[in-house]
């Protein structure tokens, strides 16, 4: 925070300009800890509240530094993280009157919690009219589109860890949004599959998206019914980032992704791909101009779960990745030898790729596997896959081309052969 309480002391006049405009001058008073809570209400003048604190870890209990929540009418600010469902209850009963001056809200409960008591439309009154930032994290709301009616101004609303019982259905999720025309970062992620109901009814989308103008960051954790029922219904145009996360399921469908990225103003052809293998889940990340990209996240764990997932992407935005000029794959672990057939099936839709860049995290497994893969080739399957590729590389490539370089000859004799030679580095 700026140091306005420096200037409050040069002179009457500056501290009478200081105090009469709180609200346009930003300035607020911050309750850490109850002690600081007592002490600032009692030496300044009501200026606006801004109550912030770890429960968990810096304020034990914090039943002294919740109880500031009674003065409503002034609250600017309120941060608490770590809230036990004891702290959770009496925060939410403190807070069932009209706070006015409130512009900012990040609740987020200790990680152990469950069983949380569910809030109710009369959180807040059920009005927030200069609300611009709510953060809720393990708190069941399912209410909350009543409630954000009211908050034309939000710019960030982000609601993580949600439960079955904080349940909002993506078409009101989508209704709810076209209200915020100034939202500049959403994110909605769920904790786990038994936070979605057995079937997620799809309904058909409306023949006009809603645009959000401004949004810059679009982030959903979830199934992947959710995310293109919400998908299918808004358009972001100015959008830098997308990050799609998925629960593990052996099929699922993200057909909106080409469609929601071609309405993207910085999305447009030739894209750049990195590919990242770790234990439990695969990165894609797309990237379509410097600063923008999307991401896509299957959580699957094993290479094998993992490269039918990349089968599954690739084949459902093959518009995309058929546009995609240079490709990095990064590994982690044994490759697994016996997958070379899907590790050709993920390489294929790379029609474009003239630059392919293979490392690993920790060990050289990864590129001496793709190397291999390359070089099992006949010469027809050798023009086929990748036909654009003229220059591979491979990461510390000196340390390991005698163990790379045989197993690629028969590939780089082929492209050579057709015309089509490929530059080894």
């Amino acid at each position: 925070m700026w140091p306005w309480h420096t200037l409050s002391h040069v002179c009457q006049r500056w501290r009478h300009v200081l105090f009469a405009w709180p609200n346009h001058l930003d300035l607020r008073l911050e309750c850490r800890s109850a002690t600081a809570a007592s002490k600032a209400l009692d030496v300044w003048p009501t200026l606006p509240i801004s109550i912030c604190s770890n429960l968990h870890r810096e304020c034990p209990g914090g039943d002294d530094l919740i109880s500031v929540l009674e003065h409503h009418d002034r609250i600017a600010g309120i941060a608490l993280s770590g809230l036990t469902k004891r702290q959770l209850k009496r925060c939410t009963a403190l807070m069932q009157e009209p706070f006015q001056s409130l512009r900012k809200i990040r609740l987020r409960c200790w990680a152990e919690v469950r069983d949380v008591p569910v809030i109710t439309d009369t959180f807040l009154g059920g009005s927030a009219p200069r609300l611009r930032v709510m953060d809720l994290c393990g708190i069941p709301f399912p209410t909350m589109p009543k409630l954000l009616s009211s908050t034309s101004d939000l710019v960030d609303l982000s609601l993580e860890d949600i439960t079955r019982a904080g349940y909002i259905p993506p078409d009101v999720m989508a209704t709810c949004l076209a209200m915020l025309t100034r939202l500049e970062y959403f994110d909605i992620s769920f904790r786990s599959r038994g936070s979605f109901p057995n079937r997620i009814t799809r309904h058909t989308p409306p023949l006009t998206r809603t645009v959000l103008p401004v949004l810059d960051v679009f982030v959903t954790k979830g199934v992947s019914e959710y995310s293109e029922e919400l998908m299918a219904r808004i358009e972001a145009p100015s959008l830098d980032y997308l990050h799609l996360k998925f629960f593990y399921q052996p099929v699922f469908d993200i057909q909106q992704v080409p469609q929601f990225t071609h309405c993207i103003e910085k999305f447009k052809p030739a894209f750049k791909t990195a590919v990242h293998f770790f234990c439990d889940y695969v990165n894609v990340f797309i990237f379509p101009s410097p600063g923008s990209y999307v991401h896509l996240q299957p959580q699957c764990e094993g290479l094998d779960r993992q490269l039918s997932s990349l089968e599954q992407i690739y084949t459902q935005c093959s518009s995309i990745f058929s546009h995609v000029v240079e490709l990095r794959l990064k590994g982690n672990g044994d490759p697994q030898v016996n997958q070379s057939k899907s590790w050709l099936r993920c390489l294929r839709p790379f029609n474009a790729v003239k630059t392919l860049y293979v490392s690993d995290f920790m060990d050289s497994e990864l590129q001496v596997h793709i190397a291999r893969v390359l070089g099992e080739l006949d010469r027809e399957e050798a023009a086929e896959v990748l036909p654009m590729l003229h220059t591979l590389i491979f990461h510390r490539f000196y340390f390991i081309r005698k163990e790379v370089i045989p197993l690629l000859k028969p590939f780089i004799d082929a492209r050579q052969q057709s015309g089509h030679p490929v530059a080894v580095k």
